[in-house]
């Protein structure tokens, strides 16, 4: 079940956000989704859409939602401030409602999204237990010797990044040292053939995308519910 919601933040900036009902619950589990878009896309997009309706099935809350930008129609995002505000008031949401209040709470984003909650993390403004980064923009396309990635080691909680292969905002010859530096903190999930929405060479047919969009998902679950279980690596408090 899927129901429509609306926040404002305290400069009156409204914007809107889904949140989608687990169909079963996971055993001894509470954990929820936070998933925000792209810049250059909406939480409408397919792949934001889907991600949050098979969470759901799998037996996790998902929340995906608008920043004000594209929530007013305006195609240059907002700026970090903004974004920062729009993370927190989501936050403060799911953390205060009675009727979600989950036990374990993850930040996930496409692209900007996930760049945004990173940041957050690392500086100590997003209290979250695991961050899922669906294309992390370690570098513009083209300059690779601008990388986003010197506040990763700050982050605390446990990372999964997934990243296609043909992905111009993440060389993996880049990104892999980068992980390997975050040690058990970060998992990095390799999608053959995705570019930086996932989506495969024209000539591979639609069935292709299926099969990365499954991968997407299925490592997702898996690797929440390593997260639930205290599986997973982080750096000591």
């Amino acid at each position: 079940m899927e129901q429509s919601l609306t926040l404002t933040l305290d400069d009156g900036q409204p914007f809107s956000g889904r949140l989608t009902s687990a169909e079963k619950m996971v055993p001894g589990a509470s954990a929820m989704v936070l998933l925000a878009h792209g810049a250059a896309n909406t939480m409408d997009h397919p792949l934001l859409v889907y991600l949050c309706r098979e969470l759901a099935r799998s037996g996790f809350l998902c929340l995906r939602f608008n920043f004000p930008y594209s929530e007013a129609g305006r195609s240059k995002p907002d700026s970090q401030t903004t974004l920062e505000a729009t993370w927190r008031r989501v936050l403060e949401y799911v953390k205060t409602d009675p009727g979600i209040a989950p036990r374990r709470v993850v930040a996930a984003g496409k692209s900007l999204g996930g760049r945004v909650a990173s940041q957050m993390a690392a500086a100590g403004l997003l209290a979250v237990d695991g961050l899922i980064f669906y294309g992390y923009p370690l570098h513009p396309p083209g300059r690779k010797d601008t990388l986003r990635d010197a506040h990763l080691a700050a982050i605390q909680a446990p990372m999964l990044f997934f990243a296609g292969t043909r992905d111009p905002f993440c060389d993996l010859d880049l990104m892999r040292p980068v992980c390997r530096r975050l040690k058990d903190r970060a998992t990095l999930e390799i999608i053959d053939g995705g570019d930086h929405s996932f989506d495969p060479p024209a000539a591979a047919g639609p069935e292709a995308r299926d099969q990365a969009y499954r991968q997407l998902i299925e490592r997702s679950v898996q690797w929440i519910g390593a997260l639930i279980d205290g599986r997973l690596g982080s750096s000591p408090k």
